[in-house]
């Protein structure tokens, strides 16, 4: 069985989501599993000291699952030491409705990331688990054209992705794991090797 392995984002497809989970001792799911309508006839299937997930900004943030890491801090799972941060922006939240498909706590309060920032500096992780990324990094993998569907002429600096970029300048660790952006990619910047999971991919340690 895998020791470890992520999952990029769900989006509600749980029957999809629990066998990649099945096969591996533990999972990290990076954000935008679904909301409760989704998976709450199947959750429980999935122990959740085993089968953890971050938040995302398409997640029921009325109905958490225990299965939640919560908003930031550290997780070790099969011998692994990851520091993880919950949140992003919806750029589609104008054709949303609140309290069924978005969430205003899609990302932490400024005070949090603040907070997250504090103890990132304090624990110096070498693996970053995040649903976003890095504002310096958004630009490589994102799609302009995407953007503007939804009436952005340029990428929104979000609190979240500032955060992020703060937390790469005061320490690059050797590896960060994201999603949200749904494509598959690796690469190195500032000195990091990042990797973005798109839908249901995933990435085994």
């Amino acid at each position: 069985m895998i020791p470890l392995r992520f999952i990029g984002d769900v989006h509600g497809q749980i029957h999809r989501y629990v066998p990649l989970c099945r096969a591996a001792e533990h999972t990290v799911q990076v954000g935008d599993l679904g909301f409760r309508r989704h998976y709450a006839a199947v959750i429980d299937q999935l122990d959740p000291a085993r089968h953890r997930f971050i938040p995302g900004n398409h997640d029921d943030y009325g109905l958490l699952p225990p299965h939640c890491l919560g908003d930031f801090g550290v997780h070790e799972a099969a011998g692994v030491e990851m520091f993880f941060v919950r949140g992003a922006l919806s750029i589609d939240k104008n054709f949303r409705t609140p309290q069924l498909d978005w969430w205003p706590e899609e990302e932490l309060t400024q005070e949090q990331l603040d907070a997250a920032i504090r103890e990132y500096e304090r624990v110096k992780p070498q693996l970053v688990v995040t649903h976003d990324c890095p504002l310096s990094v958004s630009p490589i993998v994102g799609d302009a054209t995407v953007l503007r569907a939804f009436g952005f002429e340029e990428e929104p600096r979000t609190r979240t992705q500032l955060a992020l970029q703060a937390m790469l300048e005061i320490h690059p660790p050797a590896r960060w794991i994201f999603g949200h952006y749904h494509r598959d990619t690796s690469f190195e910047h500032s000195g990091v090797y990042f990797t973005c999971l798109a839908e249901l991919s995933v990435l085994d340690l």
